[in-house]
């Protein structure tokens, strides 16, 4: 039972050690770098990018985007 209550703060560090066993400490060490450097680099914030999104998906859908008002 008590392994049981362990599990979620176990199986992170199994999963981490595994993964770099698996794949290799330097493989994964280069992965994150070029993660982070994806990121650094991006084209655009997290916000405008959602906003863009759902602007597409509302166009897709034929939904009409709301008023904006800010301007006014």
């Amino acid at each position: 039972m008590i392994w049981l209550l362990s599990r979620p703060v176990v199986w992170p560090l199994r999963i981490a050690y595994g993964s770099g066993r698996l794949f290799g400490y330097r493989r994964l060490t280069v992965f994150l770098a070029g993660a982070v450097v994806g990121m650094l680099l991006a084209p655009m914030s997290g916000s405008q990018l959602r906003r863009r999104v759902k602007a597409q998906i509302e166009e897709r859908l034929g939904v009409e985007p709301p008023l904006d008002l800010t301007g006014v």
